[in-house]
């Protein structure tokens, strides 16, 4: 398992009628779409897409990485046709749940077309009784908020990669959704990915919300909120505006914040009772919110929420996408602590799912988001990038030694222990898939979505916190408006390097253009570095060599991108190296070979080994002779 590549993909765009203000409006809209497997871009939040495929005459499996989103499917009013909820529950039989799902199917009345809502963890289940039934090959399978899939890896890859691997064997139509673009990176990463085409609605400007979003420093979520909290208890409300010549009064709020023990503490700070606030967030928090006398809510539906509405709503990562909230006067506050590294807030992705979370038209707060961020520190990334290196050297270690073990009883105590250390020291799982006869099947694998994960918040923690210039770069090419632009020349000076850059094609050039900028505008190091338009490449290549050897190498990709990749290797070649050098032995000059050559192979280096190698990565090795086997006289070196 390498680490991550720069890949340029293309997609397909597919303009969206103009009298089109919901996909469910749109009767050819599936039949636009090529058949197979395809990615789709709604672009945006809210456009009916999922309830086009709920409302339209084919047999559908909606599967979602969220109970919560699920649950507001099944809520929402109106709809003629009767959906089922594969419920997995810990409270719910799977087995009477199997047994409804078949009652569903056969006791319908005729013209019946079955809709069948699963989150990501149980379609598995479905897929199987679906086709043991003989009815699987009629359903098309709609996997909902797509990007889930890489940014929830570091905790559910295991289900995400079984569930990718179970939909490989398929002839279905399946339709990967998502309402932000997915980086190529991830895609181009994965060969499952690689190469399903990809199309993005165009909308007409009408249906264009412009979000205007007030960012915040913060010392810590906890004193974020408690600043917010305490704004509310002294004036009765969280924000006030003014339409129409009438105050308009802000008296409930939703918190966005990734980490279900700063919630708890805000509750006992603040003696918070299920009568003031709601927290949605995973059902594995049950019992913590127990403790302070909640459990686990839910977001009330359309025809309910004027009366159930809590002043506080609190909202970890479970919600950040897909479920819907209805309030005609609620603020959004957004935090985003990115020195952990489970709570890396992705301002590309999750700022915009949260801005679409809030439904109700009337709300004059729904276009507005207040967004508390802190700023990351160069050793938070520096140990996250060891710790990220680390792991994929021990992935490889692994696979090397113990890929091919086929007994089934190992197997299963190797997934037991996963399960346990889960990506703490590695990358390795152990999934179940079904082959082209139903058999199911146990293998050993490098999680691939766990070390993008991995490495996707490497990038957030470099391109988007690193300063508060960073944070405002990416907030603006996201879409959002800012309250509060940031002041000076900075940006004039940076608009013309890259109006410069991005009109050239030659790479020569551009990298001639990036280092000679750098050098002599060394202070605005860290926000080239954040705009994301401009390849990780470039400034992968300036990090790892000087200015003068990149001038050495005269600019050439291929030379500079060979240096770079011993650079960067270098850690991870040494440690392999250690685990199958002996210091003190003896080895031909072609032992040294082989073995350098295998760890190159494994690490994805597209290097031929030489035996003097060794002496960039073992600093002891000296030079001898040595009497071979065979009792002739062979060059070697001693450890």
């Amino acid at each position: 398992m390498d680490l991550i590549k720069k890949y340029n993909m293309t997609g397909e765009y597919l303009n969206v009628p103009t009298n089109v203000n919901r996909l469910s409006d749109w009767k050819e809209f599936d039949s636009s779409l090529p058949r197979g497997k395809v990615i789709l871009n709604k672009s945006i939040c809210g456009c009916g897409c999922t309830e086009a495929y709920l409302r339209n005459d084919k047999p559908v499996i909606l599967a979602s990485p969220r109970r919560e989103l699920i649950n507001c499917k099944m809520k929402q009013p109106g709809r003629a046709r009767p959906l089922f909820y594969f419920d997995r529950s810990k409270s719910v039989d799977i087995k009477k749940t199997i047994n409804q799902l078949n009652t569903y199917l056969s006791s319908q009345q005729q013209g019946f077309i079955p809709k069948v809502l699963v989150t990501y963890d149980s379609l598995k289940i479905v897929l199987d009784c679906l086709a043991q039934w003989g009815v699987l090959e009629s359903f098309t399978i709609i996997i909902d908020e797509f990007p889930c899939i890489f940014t929830d890896a570091k905790l559910k890859g295991q289900v995400e990669l079984e569930m990718i691997r179970n939909l490989e064997r398929l002839s279905n139509d399946v339709v990967f959704v998502s309402a932000t673009p997915i980086k190529d990176i991830c895609l181009e990463e994965t060969e499952e990915f690689r190469n399903v085409p990809i199309i993005t609605l165009v909308w007409p400007p009408k249906k264009t919300r412009q979000i205007r979003l007030d960012r915040q420093t913060m010392r810590s979520t906890i004193d974020a909120c408690r600043q917010v909290i305490r704004r509310y208890i002294t004036d009765k409300y969280f924000k006030t505006t003014i339409i129409d010549g009438e105050t308009k009064y802000s008296t409930e709020a939703l918190f966005f914040l990734n980490n279900v023990s700063d919630i708890i503490k805000i509750i006992k700070e603040f003696g918070l009772t299920p009568d003031d606030a709601i927290v949605i967030c995973a059902e594995d928090n049950d019992n913590k919110l127990r403790e302070v006398g909640f459990e686990v809510g839910h977001a009330n539906d359309e025809l309910n929420y004027k009366t159930q509405n809590k002043p506080f709503t609190f909202i970890t990562k479970a919600s950040f996408e897909g479920a819907d909230f209805y309030s005609d006067c609620a603020s959004t506050y957004v935090f985003a602590d990115p020195g952990l590294e489970s709570m890396g807030l992705d301002i590309s992705i999750d700022l915009p799912q949260i801005a679409g979370r809030c439904r109700t038209d009337t709300n004059p707060f729904r276009n507005e988001i207040t967004y508390f961020y802190k700023t990351s520190k160069d050793r938070d990334v520096q140990r996250f990038e060891q710790n990220v290196n680390n792991r994929i050297a021990e992935t490889n270690e692994f696979l090397r030694k113990y890929a091919s073990i086929q007994e089934q009883a190992i197997l299963q105590k190797i997934r037991d222990a996963q399960k346990i250390q889960k990506y703490k020291n590695d990358y390795i799982d152990v999934i179940e898939t079904l082959d082209d006869t139903g058999e199911t099947i146990i293998s050993i694998v490098g999680n691939i979505y766990a070390k993008l994960a991995d490495l996707r918040g490497i990038e957030i923690l470099k391109s988007q916190y690193n300063t508060d210039y960073t944070v405002f770069v990416n907030v603006k090419h996201s879409g959002f408006t800012t309250a509060n632009p940031l002041e000076g020349n900075n940006a004039n000076i940076l608009n013309d390097f890259c109006a410069k850059f991005f009109s050239d094609n030659n790479f020569v050039r551009k990298m001639k253009l990036y280092v000679d900028f750098l050098e002599q505008n060394p202070e605005l190091k860290s926000d080239v570095e954040a705009i994301p338009q401009i390849p990780m490449d470039y400034k992968e290549y300036y990090n790892a060599l000087t200015p003068e050897r990149i001038r050495a190498l005269d600019y050439r990709e291929k030379a500079i991108k060979d240096e770079r990749d011993e650079i960067k290797f270098f850690p991870m070649i040494q440690s392999s190296l250690a685990k199958i050098l002996i210091a003190g032995e003896n080895y031909t000059c072609a032992e040294l070979k082989v073995k350098i050559q295998k760890v190159y192979d494994d690490l994805n280096i597209r290097k031929t080994a030489k035996a003097t190698d060794i002496e960039k990565y073992r600093t002891s090795a000296k030079k001898i002779i040595m009497t071979g086997a065979d009792g002739k006289r062979k060059k070697g070196y001693r450890l």
